[in-house]
């Protein structure tokens, strides 16, 4: 089955519904599953849905509606507010679509693109002048009047406001930190960029970001932007992440650090590709956070919509809902813990290796970001399925398989339930199981004379890199695993435990570890695709 469009599933939320049809004798189904339903899709949202707008349209009124949330609301109706982090994939994808408007809306367009010190920028627009100050690598630009100022407390009488220089001293360790040590791509020259300003350096603005809801965001005016996919950026922070204007998550200089290391990635990753798919670009840019500020961890909100959430683990990777209304709009951003397992499997290079694949540059090979990420864990001696298959075990067990895991969610079994001789064996039915996701299954002993317990799964061919394993948590904690394997007499997958009487319980771990696509086809998923393999398993549980 294909079910790329997750919207249009429900899945239940309480598991005790498919335990109830689970422990039913004989045989019976398991209740479908889909997205966690979130609030209705926003008016902007709906517009796009039913062809009222285009995509590039959609990209247009998004990025207006942050600067003009009234006409918005007169044009569609009730608009969301986006997520702090949104702003440059919102200024992302209006860049990259310009070409498909109108005249007049490609004017609307490039004053939304222009940069603060242009007049013609009517989302954040200095209307005073501008003062700056340079090091060899970025220019800080900053006004001293109107709602854009940061405070001009000035303590070292450099004539550099004290948040002005709080920002370069953020930046500059930032661009030492993933230029200098992790040996990322530096941004690249502006030169050519015909707005107010540019002089080959990274331009940073700070302005008040904070009353339109954004920490931050980075977006290219590179007039190559149209023939090519590597470009140069600039990036606007907020001028003080004060608590009133963000009153969750980081604020203050936490938000500050964290922001400039997640918006300067984006400028990094811009040299490389710039239209990259958006689950590697955004999740591994929350990834970096924890990596150059290990103490702030802003990006463990993001864990609740991720392949380790409670109820979101059985979601593609790379998959989310471009409707700011509904949770998983997110996801992009979760998809963080995917690049912290390989970066403790192997180490964190294995990210920078990834985007040297994803490389847009003509002599480098310009893989997709699945693509680029199955090719970069080869290199490791490693196979992606496999690796796939041992992050959704992992995922089970943070505390022991992360560095900070026990601060981590633990995803929530589709179904816990004791399993004896008396109700078995019981059949799951087809579970709908999606491209890179990962599904749970517990089981405890109904006695403890119990002396095994067998399962028989039906997976799908080879294309969808099917995996299953069974594992066996004793009451120490101690967990062993039990590889399934194929009997070709049955056709099935089978998997015996020994000593499931004694265990506090065995977890029966499926997964649908598959990276083909149809790609070109206008989703949000890896390469815009479609994926071939989204499909269903099936699975027998016998207690002896």
């Amino acid at each position: 089955m294909s079910a790329f469009i997750f919207s249009q599933r429900l899945r239940l939320l309480a598991p005790l519904a498919l335990v109830v049809l689970l422990a039913t004798a004989g045989a019976a189904e398991a209740a479908p599953r889909t997205l966690f339903r979130g609030p209705a899709a926003d008016g902007i949202t709906r517009a796009l849905r039913s062809g009222e707008l285009t995509r590039a349209e959609y990209a247009l009124e998004r990025a207006l509606a942050l600067v003009r949330p009234d006409r918005a609301r007169r044009l569609f109706g009730d608009v969301d507010p986006v997520d702090p982090r949104e702003g440059t994939p919102i200024f992302r994808d209006l860049a990259a679509r310009t070409s498909a408007l109108s005249p007049a809306q490609r004017r609307v367009a490039a004053r939304l693109l222009a940069r603060p010190t242009s007049p013609n920028d009517p989302f954040v627009r200095y209307r005073a002048r501008a003062s700056k100050v340079c090091n060899p690598r970025m220019c800080f630009w900053w006004v001293r009047r109107t709602s854009d100022a940061p405070s001009l407390r000035d303590g070292n009488r450099n004539r550099v406001p004290d948040w002005v220089d709080t920002t370069r001293a953020t930046f500059d360790r930032v661009w030492s930190t993933e230029v200098g040590g992790y040996r990322y791509r530096a941004p690249r020259s502006d030169r050519s960029s015909p707005s107010h300003g540019p002089n080959g350096k990274l331009d940073i603005y700070v302005a008040d970001l904070g009353a339109l809801g954004l920490y931050g965001y980075c977006t290219t005016d590179d007039p190559k932007r149209r023939i090519r996919r590597y470009v140069s950026a600039y990036c606007v922070v907020d001028d003080d992440f004060a608590r009133k204007q963000f009153p969750s998550g980081a604020h203050g200089v936490a938000a500050l650090r964290v922001t400039a290391a997640h918006e300067f990635f984006h400028a990094v990753q811009f040299a490389y590709d710039w239209k990259e798919d958006l689950w590697l670009m955004e999740g591994s840019a929350a990834w970096i956070e924890d990596e150059v500020y290990d103490g702030v961890n802003d990006n463990r909100q993001y864990l609740a919509h991720s392949p380790i959430g409670k109820l979101t683990f059985w979601h593609a990777l790379d998959w989310y809902d471009r409707n700011p209304s509904n949770p998983a709009s997110l996801q992009k951003y979760g998809a963080w813990i995917f690049f912290r397992y390989l970066s403790e499997r192997y180490s964190r290079d294995i990210v920078r290796s990834i985007w040297r694949r994803a490389d847009a540059n003509p002599r480098m090979p310009n893989a997709y970001s699945m693509k680029a990420t199955v090719q970069a864990v080869a290199l490791q001696g490693d196979d992606l399925h496999d690796i796939f298959d041992d992050f959704g075990v992992a995922n089970l067990y943070p505390d022991t398989s992360y560095s900070e895991g026990t601060a981590y969610p633990t995803p929530q079994p589709t179904v816990s339930l004791a399993l004896g001789t008396g109700n078995s064996p019981l059949s799951s039915g087809p579970i709908p199981m999606d491209h890179l996701s990962n599904d749970y299954y517990r089981f405890a002993p109904a006695s403890p004379t119990l002396t095994s317990v067998a399962f028989a799964i039906t997976l799908p061919d080879a294309a969808a890199s099917p995996h299953a394993q069974a594992l066996l948590e004793a009451p120490d904690g101690s967990v062993t695993a039990y590889p399934a394997a194929f009997d070709g007499m049955s056709g099935t997958w089978n998997v015996v435990v020994p000593g499931f009487g004694a265990a506090k319980h065995v977890t029966l771990v499926l997964t649908n570890a598959s990276t083909r696509y149809s790609c070109r086809q206008g989703t949000q998923l890896a390469c815009r695709g479609i994926p071939l393999d989204d499909t269903d398993f099936s699975f027998t549980a016998t207690a002896s």
